[in-house]
């Protein structure tokens, strides 16, 4: 054990000074925090000294990382149950901060000093460099005038989990057929610009004329080996020039409209959007706020922005007048989730059933993604198999033709 002098900011904000035992500065650091101070200083009796804010500077250039979803999780599960636990919340954000490592630790850290210096939570989670969703201040800050503050911290994380777990699952199911494209072409590359020149120089050297299937694959192969960084630089450049179109407002709306429009992965950025809006109107309707409030937060958190202008004009019509049933009708938005509303407005349980129709969007997407990965792979094989069958057709084509010479 060993003594430590300390300066630090009580929960009052008065500055405050004082000597705490513990095995090192982290100990005495952590205890502190749990008493609602925030550390200023703190030294050993020895006479090392530790600025613990500099320390925390330190701390945040070395993990620079950006804070993962996970990482946000955790957070909401671990302050709603210790808050659940009967802690306040400046106990339970600075016991959070202690378990907690990385970026996100000072993050929580910057937050507790907020909320002990008078600021309300959910403002001091709005102000955490744009870490957090929109939508969890506007739903902690309509918690805390109701005193649900850990409840809707449960709400958040399960929300934050399922959405999470979503677009995992969608992400994998749109990129593995375009890894499986790409690992298909590579493949064919590598034979058109490596084994076959071998093989061509052989049924060169024999004289012979070779089949017109051989003959074809020898050009595209001589093409390729000669003009393959040029396509390279074509194909890149293309690339570059549709992902800097896509980060223009024109841009990014014409592009979502052509998603939309797509086979297979429209459909699922369908589902998927409408699985996220559904889940979010009731989480925020539930957390107090009305349709207005929810379809302005909403329209910043669905991705596609064809969906998203469409919550923008249904937001409009409702400040004109117009019920949710009808505001939502003409767009992209599903029809069964503007008959579902048309249906809770009526019988005033828009909230429980727009959670309904988040767990059947919910169960279609993960259906449809699992229908998709079990054709994936049958179709990848056929395309590759494909490929490299008519390879060695036109191989085995060409021994014939110089074998029967």
């Amino acid at each position: 054990m060993e003594n430590f002098i300390y300066k630090a900011i009580d929960q009052s904000g008065k500055k405050i000074d004082g000597q705490v035992a513990a095995d090192d500065d982290r100990s005495a650091s952590r205890q502190l925090r749990q008493r609602g101070y925030r550390v200023l200083e703190l030294s050993s009796k020895a006479g090392k000294s530790v600025d613990v804010d500099m320390k925390s500077l330190i701390n945040f250039l070395i993990n620079i990382r950006p804070i993962s979803t996970t990482d946000k999780i955790f957070f909401f599960r671990q302050v709603s149950l210790m808050l659940r636990s009967g802690l306040s919340l400046t106990e339970a954000l600075a016991n959070v901060e202690s378990i907690m490592s990385g970026r996100i630790s000072i993050i929580v850290k910057e937050i507790n000093f907020k909320v002990q210096s008078g600021e309300t939570f959910s403002k001091a989670i709005s102000q955490a460099s744009g870490i957090f969703p929109e939508m969890a201040s506007h739903m902690i800050g309509s918690a805390e005038a109701s005193g649900q503050l850990d409840i809707v911290m449960e709400r958040l994380a399960d929300h934050m989990e399922r959405q999470s777990d979503l677009k995992r699952d969608t992400l994998t199911t749109l990129l593995y057929p375009g890894i499986t494209l790409i690992i298909g072409i590579g493949m064919f590359f590598f034979l058109s610009t490596v084994v076959v020149p071998k093989f061509a120089k052989f049924f060169t050297d024999s004289g012979k004329t070779m089949p017109a299937q051989t003959q074809s694959l020898v050009d595209f192969a001589n093409f390729l080996s000669q003009w393959w960084m040029l396509i390279f630089f074509i194909v890149a450049g293309i690339f570059s020039l549709l992902v800097y179109y896509y980060r223009t407002p024109s841009g990014r709306l014409k592009m979502d409209k052509i998603f939309l429009k797509l086979p297979v992965v429209g459909s699922i950025i369908l589902i998927s959007s409408m699985s996220q809006i559904s889940w979010s109107l009731s989480m925020l309707l539930r957390s107090g706020l009305t349709v207005v409030q929810a379809l302005d937060i909403l329209k910043n958190i669905v991705s596609n922005k064809v969906l998203s202008n469409d919550l923008i004009v249904a937001r409009q019509r409702i400040l004109q007048g117009q019920d949710l049933t009808t505001s939502l009708a003409g767009g992209n938005i599903s029809p069964l989730i503007q008959q579902l509303a048309s249906i809770g407005e009526k019988s005033g349980s828009l909230t429980s059933i727009m959670e309904e129709a988040g767990q059947f969007y919910e169960s279609a997407l993960q259906a449809k993604n699992k229908l998709l990965s079990s054709l994936v792979e049958p179709v990848a094989i056929v395309l590759i198999g494909g490929m490299v069958a008519y390879i060695y057709i036109a191989f085995f084509k060409a021994i014939f033709a110089v074998s029967g010479g």
